[in-house]
């Protein structure tokens, strides 16, 4: 059972996970897959998987899941992205940062040795409603056999939106999953951050994969391997890859103080 999360009449969802977790729908793509070539490793390393406090019911409590993304500063900090509605009123400072959450490409089954690399307690640093952003900075030093990478980022304008982009992500909690899409994007406004306008970049549809609870704050990037948006949520879902996801464009959040 999923616990929480937002949807309208218009099929919109929040994807972050509450409550049981770990199995995501068949049409995922295992990261570690060769969906795309080696270059992107680097990309998929600057992904981890976010576990919070989550809350409790009557009978039992349970951790939320999301996903972000270590962020290339000038500074040299542990940045991480991710998104404001994974907040709900939590203290960062009791989130789990998980490094590596990966499995072979289609084995099946659990990998329990894959679940060693993390972090936990963080600061927020900046959060905005209307892009549906955070930024936050992990208390303690990455170690070096983590082997992460703080991926760049473009906040320039994006006209016109770059057709081919790609998003790593936790689906569900699940090991790390990868999607693409190659069509041509469109500007949006998210309808439970606010009323700002093209605030979002609109994935219509995925070529390969899709997007569930859990991928919330993942990362759009762009051909270049930058991140240009962080995941709000959407309608996507399997089978099919049909549905929409809604990303808050960095570029709006620059502009409303991220980065100052």
């Amino acid at each position: 059972k999923v616990i929480g999360g937002f949807r309208t009449l218009a099929g919109f969802e929040a994807k972050a996970v509450r409550g049981p977790q770990g199995i995501s729908q068949a049409c995922n793509n295992d990261a570690t897959c060769p969906l795309l070539g080696d270059e992107w490793e680097d990309a998929r390393r600057s992904v981890v998987q976010i576990i919070t406090s989550g809350g409790s019911s009557a009978s039992s409590s349970f951790s939320a899941v999301c996903t972000g993304t270590l962020i290339n500063s000038p500074t040299g900090r542990n940045f991480v992205l991710t998104a404001y509605h994974c907040l709900e009123g939590e203290t960062v400072s009791d989130w789990s940062f998980v490094f590596n959450y990966e499995k072979e490409c289609g084995r099946v089954g659990h990998q329990t040795s894959a679940f060693q690399d993390y972090l936990c307690g963080a600061r927020l640093v900046w959060a905005d409603k209307a892009t549906d952003t955070i930024l936050l900075e992990v208390h303690h030093a990455i170690p070096e056999d983590f082997g992460a990478y703080f991926a760049g980022w473009d906040a320039r304008p994006l006209d016109p939106l770059d057709p081919f982009t790609v998003s790593f992500h936790h689906p569900s909690g699940d090991f790390k999953k990868v999607s693409v899409d190659t069509n041509a994007k469109a500007e949006g406004t998210c309808p439970f951050c606010g009323s700002l306008e093209r605030s979002h970049i609109v994935v219509t549809g995925w070529d390969d994969g899709t997007t569930e609870r859990g991928s919330s704050g993942c990362s759009l990037f762009n051909s270049d391997q930058r991140v240009v948006g962080v995941l709000s949520g959407g309608s996507a879902a399997c089978p099919d890859n049909t549905g929409f996801d809604l990303y808050g464009k960095l570029q709006v959040a620059m502009g409303r103080g991220l980065g100052e």
